[in-house]
């Protein structure tokens, strides 16, 4: 079939819906589909057109008008964005009236929902939206645009995905009739990827964590917890991949903590380099204070390593429970969870975790998909 992906953010972006429609598009040309890609083109100078990985990608400008544009004086926003609702929506218009998709997926409900809300108003097609976080319970919650696109697109489509089940719950409590629509499909893992992985070479063992470097990843309270068991475990480091708006503020609260010096941020990494850095860690957290799936886990463990992981969200829906740990997020808990696992320094391959991961393979997640890429079909 001719499958059509909008995404929100795409490659070379970093993060979790990258991933996902990614290595979801590439599953599906491997399975002799058909794959065309249009994301968000944020910055600008990222090309219209590009093809990365086999992967045909258009990019397009989701601006629409917003009344904080007049509000903060920013008459030059406003004009562009009545511009580019009615210029994007054509050439969103044109592409699907061109490629001729058998079903378009939304990946992550945000400004182009907007836009695939208005094509699909001039030329109707099967539509599946696949929600992975912020979308339900962040957008809606922010403004009555939000909830409103929130509402109309979900009601729009044929079926409706979630990352989670916790996810999915949170999405029935926005708009109770998505309940016969909504199917859960996990996140996935390239477990090749991360089960063969050279180590990361660091002058001495550390612990890794891996994110956007954002309050709701909760490094704040990793760099903490580190602080306060720095002084009975020395010798080991803390390793953070990742960038974000609060890069300045973790480097500065590692120097207030007195860890600066222990505490090392890579900056923004390829999925090669975070196997790598997997690799050659004692083990893996994620602090998370919302985390809606949590691929960073999943991934530590496709690696057979150690995964200490916040208890929220839909972490423990696919989390290995004999091997790992889950943590309630806040900074007393961690602290003993990183005393003793710091205690243990070992880096030690876990066979379960990799067999564990095994089920999250994402030709297995890509075929959940066009599961339900058929059942839209069927019922458009």
């Amino acid at each position: 079939m001719r499958v059509l992906i909008v995404a929100s953010r795409y490659l070379p972006h970093r993060g979790g819906v990258e991933t996902v429609s990614s290595h979801l598009a590439q599953e599906l040309v491997r399975k002799g589909h058909e794959v065309l890609v249009v994301a968000q083109r944020y910055p600008r100078r990222l090309p219209a057109r590009e093809v990365i990985e086999g992967i045909q990608i258009r990019r397009l400008m989701f601006l629409y008008p917003r009344l904080s544009f007049l509000r903060q004086g920013r008459i030059d926003l406003a004009v562009a964005s009545v511009w580019y609702l009615l210029s994007t929506t054509w050439v969103l218009h044109r592409i699907v009236h061109t490629f001729q998709p058998d079903v378009v997926n939304l990946h992550y409900l945000g400004s182009p929902g907007c836009f695939l809300n208005l094509a699909h108003s001039l030329s109707a097609f099967p539509w599946v939206v696949s929600l992975h976080g912020g979308d339900v319970d962040g957008e809606p919650y922010g403004s009555r645009h939000g909830r409103r696109l929130f509402e109309t697109v979900t009601a729009k489509a044929k079926i409706v995905t979630a990352c989670s089940k916790a996810l999915a719950e949170e999405a029935v409590r926005l708009s109770g009739s998505l309940r016969s629509k909504l199917q859960v499909i996990h996140n996935g893992v390239d477990t090749r990827l991360f089960a063969s992985a050279p180590p990361y070479r660091h002058p001495v063992p550390y612990f890794a964590a891996v994110g956007q470097l954002v309050e709701h990843k909760g490094f704040d309270l990793l760099i903490d917890a580190f602080a306060d068991v720095a002084t009975d475990s020395p010798g080991v480091d803390l390793i953070i991949a990742g960038d974000g708006a609060c890069g300045a503020k973790l480097r500065d609260l590692a120097r207030q903590r007195g860890v600066q010096g222990r505490v090392h941020f890579l900056g923004r990494v390829s999925e090669t380099q975070v196997a790598s850095l997997i690799a050659g860690s004692l083990f893996v957290a994620m602090p998370s204070r919302r985390e809606p799936f949590g691929i960073v886990a999943l991934e530590a463990m496709a690696a057979g390593h150690k995964v200490l992981a916040a208890h929220v969200g839909g972490v423990s829906e696919f989390v290995n429970p004999d091997y790992n740990r889950l943590v309630a997020p806040d900074r007393s808990s961690w602290r003993q969870a990183l005393a003793e696992a710091l205690q243990e320094r070992s880096n030690g391959v876990s066979h379960a975790n990799r067999a564990w991961a095994e089920q999250f393979r994402w030709d297995r997640v890509a075929a959940r998909y066009v599961e339900a890429y058929h059942e839209a079909i069927s019922t458009g």
